[in-house]
């Protein structure tokens, strides 16, 4: 072999090295870059993770809070009111209640303004059963009262006025 051949070999082994390095450089980038990324996207996965955990302890504490607000008989909201019983005789004569329907002895409840916003709703008041919020008191009421329908004077004043719990109940 005479010395430009060996030159030649010597060339082409500096290239292959060369081109080695080169691609095992530019090999080396990408798999770092690559690595880069795997870091990002755990890291991304690592926060969905936690946020997830964060999302179901809340939603345990949420369904707790459900279930403790579910009463018996579904009941929505409770407050005390202040009973009072009336009846027909007590109205204004057209035989209506300011809902339009025809008031019914054990099912009719009367509502002061400042529940007005109960009227059409199933009202259980505790003690004496559920009750339909489709009449109104005067206007001049204050406070949360309830008058409820009684079939005859005595039964109403025997009732008298109470202090009652009265319960929302959820619409069926």
């Amino acid at each position: 072999m005479n010395s430009f051949q060996t030159t030649v070999i010597v060339l082409l082994f500096v290239l292959i090295a060369v081109v080695m390095y080169t691609t095992n450089n530019n090999l080396m980038h990408k798999l770092n870059d690559i690595q880069n990324e795997i870091g990002v996207k755990q890291e991304q996965i690592d926060n969905l993770i936690i946020r997830l955990a964060e999302c179901s302890q809340h939603n345990a504490i949420l369904q707790d809070q459900n279930r403790r607000l579910t009463f018996r008989n579904q009941q929505l909201a409770i407050r005390d009111v202040t009973a009072t019983a009336y009846t027909m005789a007590e109205g204004n004569g057209d035989g209506f209640t300011s809902t339009m329907t025809i008031p019914k002895v054990g099912r009719t409840l009367a509502v002061s303004p400042s529940l007005r916003g109960l009227l059409g709703k199933k009202l259980k008041i505790h003690g004496y059963g559920v009750y339909l919020a489709e009449d109104e008191m005067s206007p001049a009421t204050e406070g949360d009262k309830v008058d409820i329908l009684f079939g005859n004077i005595d039964s109403a004043l025997d009732f008298g006025r109470r202090e009652l719990t009265l319960s929302v109940l959820w619409d069926e």
